[in-house]
């Protein structure tokens, strides 16, 4: 991407950035500085160190000011390349079948645990509604229904639990292929959105981005180069409540 050369004038940048991709959620790779909207309404707006905007050179010697519509279509068009292909939406699904697979494996187990750990708050819950009916415990009756009280409140947390695995472990291939569909549909939607206008595309890239977006300025070639971290599965709701982990690492100029 070719840069666009400083003047010596000192430039300001706006109040509101309308109609910016990246400010907001970028930071300059010399001094971690915001990356703002610069220049002046009659020049193309470009991308530049906020803080060498605003206070000089001194703070921060990345002088670079870069056009901001060309910056922006770029970086869209990466963020397709990287997350809207037919690898990427196979990784999610293979992650899916992967992580039912994992849970399957142990929901036989977690639901003998649970079972036995409901069967053990229910005696407890027996044996002090038995004390407090007696009115012969030692313990104050206030003490008492406050532990009643926990185990209680302890069983039905146990209970919605085994209800999750439960369901987990009787997640039919039928369904499976269906969520599959349904991520495709929703990748599809997220894909409209990140060209249909610069709200929406901030919207979505708000859930993609893995922390800032970093302008590394090559002062000598008059050049960024952008670097993302991008986490599809950010988005991705699935039947499995641990989300996906995938990370890709995205990087032009």
């Amino acid at each position: 991407m070719a840069g666009v050369a400083t003047t010596g004038k000192r430039v300001t940048a706006p109040t509101a950035p309308a109609g910016s991709l990246l400010s907001g959620v970028s930071r300059c790779g010399l001094c971690g500085g915001p990356i703002v909207l610069a220049g002046s309404r009659q020049r193309t707006r470009c991308y530049g160190c906020g803080r060498r905007v605003n206070r000089g050179t001194t703070v921060c010697g990345n002088t670079l000011l870069a056009s901001a519509p060309a910056i922006d279509r770029h970086f869209l068009e990466a963020v397709e390349a990287t997350v809207f292909t037919d690898e990427a939406r196979r990784y999610v699904f293979e992650r899916a079948r992967e992580m039912l697979a994992a849970a399957n494996d142990g929901a036989a187990d977690d639901q003998k645990r649970l079972r036995e750990e409901i069967r053990r708050l229910e005696a407890s819950i027996d044996a002090l509604l038995g004390a407090i009916e007696a009115g012969q415990a030692r313990q104050a009756p206030e003490a008492l229904l406050s532990r009643l009280v926990e185990r209680e409140a302890e069983k039905k947390a146990a209970e919605a639990r085994l209800r999750e695995v439960t369901a987990l472990a009787n997640v039919s291939e039928l369904e499976l292929r269906r969520d599959e569909q349904e991520l495709a549909r929703r990748m599809h939607d997220l894909q409209g959105e990140l060209t249909s206008d610069v709200p929406g595309a901030r919207t979505v890239l708000s859930r993609l981005l893995e922390g800032p977006v970093t302008f590394e300025p090559d002062l000598e070639a008059r050049t960024y180069v952008i670097r993302a971290t991008l986490t599809p599965g950010r988005v991705m709701e699935y039947t499995s409540p641990t989300g996906f982990p995938h990370h890709s690492a995205l990087m032009f100029q």
